[in-house]
């Protein structure tokens, strides 16, 4: 039996586009992400003899793309925006894949 538990951090900057229509102002952007991930394995063989602990980091780079629609209310803006993610993952204890996923925001932005 094994342990394999893995760590993500993702840090990006986004370049946004938006389109006033009154009210109304509906956005797109996109931007690089840098992920990192912490893979550490761990286990015991079936004869009760461990296995040795090792640890995996690796850094690729990757890619996100927001798409939201604000509305203007009182002093700032209500929000609702879908993000998708992407970044490759070649780490040799997990296997080639990717990280990938579709997150969904919902909330009210100040504007100063």
């Amino acid at each position: 039996s094994y342990e394999q538990p893995s760590q993500q951090f993702l840090l990006g900057l986004t370049v946004l586009c938006h389109v006033p229509l009154g009210r109304l102002q509906p956005y797109l952007g996109v931007g690089p992400r840098l992920s990192i991930v912490r893979t550490v394995s761990s286990g015991m063989a079936q004869s009760g003899a461990a296995i040795p602990t090792s640890v995996e980091t690796s850094t690729q780079p990757g890619i996100a793309v927001p798409l939201g629609l604000d509305v203007q209310l009182g002093p700032g803006r209500l929000f609702v925006e879908l993000q998708l993610l992407y970044a490759a993952s070649p780490q040799a204890s997990t296997g080639s894949g990717n990280f990938g996923s579709l997150t969904a925001a919902a909330g009210y932005r100040m504007v100063f």
